[in-house]
């Protein structure tokens, strides 16, 4: 596991991952100092994102939940991750890597959460974190 040394990882997650990916290399830590380790990786020329959290965090287990029902169907439509391989039981999940800029911060941000207007919720499974911090853009196409 020495590739993941000081990523946040546990050993087994670490582990687990290299039993998906052949000689994965951490490229980037998109973490944000919560209690889940988000981390990209690069493995056979393809890039990847990993999340993974502690025993107490209970979002990984939600994210594993909403990519393995209707996360296909977001990723079927190029606004979504496709989910590549999760463990329930060590708290981690893959994903294919999405291109885009993230949106948090910039002025699309404020542009985006203006455009449009507060209708009435339909709750849909997902991980529950719509915040920007999670949206990205490529060639004028939101992705979460």
């Amino acid at each position: 596991m020495d590739e993941f040394d000081g990523s946040g990882l546990t050993i087994a997650q670490g582990d687990r991952i290299t039993e998906w990916l052949c000689q994965p290399v951490v490229v980037d830590d998109l973490s944000w100092g919560l209690d889940t380790t988000v981390l990209r990786l690069r493995a056979a020329g393809r890039d990847y994102i990993v999340k993974a959290g502690g025993a107490a965090n209970h979002h990984i287990g939600r994210e594993i939940a909403a990519f393995g029902t209707l996360g296909s169907i977001l990723a079927d439509r190029s606004v979504g991750s496709r989910l590549v391989a999760a463990d329930r039981d060590a708290n981690l999940l893959l994903l294919e890597h999405l291109e885009g800029t993230l949106v948090e911060g910039t002025e699309l941000e404020l542009a985006i959460l203006r455009a449009y207007p507060a209708p009435r919720v339909i709750t849909v499974p997902t991980h529950g974190d719509w915040q920007p911090r999670n949206w990205l853009i490529e060639d004028a196409l939101a992705r979460f």
